[in-house]
């Protein structure tokens, strides 16, 4: 880890939500809002994020925002259906061990694209558009498939939110499954990874319990 002490994952994770709380109420921070007066500072003095976030790449859920957060703060990985692959996994764990960020946030939201292709893909046998997109969604189907079934009246509104929630916790597990440089972070107590689940149409983001030990 870097020897410069850096924010406990606790902290960042309460500076997260006070973060999308400030957003939810229409509220922003002038430290937010004057952030690219930090650039030159950044630039010089290099990053120091306090958070990791892996999240989806749709346009909806942009994490500066939902966070209230400037230049420097965040360090961000985007992939549709927030799935993780090697270089998701290596992209977290530079932001962990170079960096000194401590807490990674997975985070899904509701209407997920990537998923609805993915449950009609399983539900359907319902190929995508391309091999690439395909192979993505394959990603993405054991988390259907371990929720189908579990539902009550299996709407396609309950299959969706569902399975896009059994995504997020499946992608915290691979995490910690492929890297062994974060278990050991993790074990350490230095290191956590959160589920968190944005609602789309307010923006409030949910978040779950930490996977810290």
């Amino acid at each position: 880890m870097p020897k410069d002490k850096a924010i406990t994952w606790e902290l960042a994770l309460d500076r997260l939500k006070e973060g999308n709380e400030r957003f939810t109420s229409g509220l922003r921070s002038t430290e937010s809002l004057s952030g690219h007066l930090r650039l030159k500072e950044l630039s010089d003095s290099g990053q120091r994020p306090f958070a990791i976030i892996l999240s989806c790449s749709d346009s909806r859920v942009p994490s500066e925002l939902l966070f209230d957060c400037g230049f420097g703060d965040l360090f961000i990985i985007r992939v549709a259906g927030n799935v993780v692959q090697p270089s998701q996994v290596a992209s977290i764990e530079f932001a962990a061990k170079v960096l000194g960020a401590q807490l990674c946030v997975v985070m899904g939201h509701s209407k997920c694209g990537a998923v609805q292709a993915a449950i009609q893909s399983e539900m359907k046998k319902q190929a995508g558009f391309s091999p690439n997109i395909d192979a993505l969604i394959q990603l993405i189907r054991p988390s259907v498939r371990n929720c189908l079934g579990k539902v009550k009246t299996e709407t396609p509104e309950e299959i969706l939110d569902l399975s896009i929630r059994e995504n997020i916790h499946s992608t915290v597990l691979e995490i910690f499954e492929k890297s062994e440089l974060l278990r050991e972070f993790k074990d350490s107590g230095n290191f956590a990874v959160v589920e968190a689940h944005c609602l789309i149409e307010t923006g409030q983001v949910e978040f779950g319990e930490a996977s810290a030990k």
